[in-house]
């Protein structure tokens, strides 16, 4: 995943690009079907917004919002987390 900035609106975003090129129709056709289901979610709080995806050059790329960290960093930062944060945050991605 990258962060970029748009050249059309000067926001950044983040862009995750497959890591391989598809393998194929089928490859090809599973991963658009997911793209699909990305753009048929509605906007929920505690989802990232999907704004578009592309292919170039047999890759598969896709813009979302960009998150202030990554899962991996806010661990990092937040060694102790409470358990009733926890299942706070468990509590919200269950309800999206």
């Amino acid at each position: 995943v990258f962060k970029c900035r748009s050249k059309e609106d000067g926001k950044y975003y983040a862009i995750k690009k497959s890591r391989e090129p598809f393998r194929g129709q089928c490859d090809r056709k599973r991963k658009m079907e997911e793209v699909a289901k990305h753009e048929e979610l509605l906007p929920h709080p505690n989802c990232i917004r999907f704004y578009k995806a592309w292919e170039e050059r047999g890759h598969l790329y896709i813009q979302t919002e960009l998150c202030q960290m990554s899962v991996s960093e806010f661990c990092n930062k937040n060694h102790h987390l409470i358990e009733s944060l926890i299942w706070n945050y468990l509590v919200d991605l269950l309800m999206v």
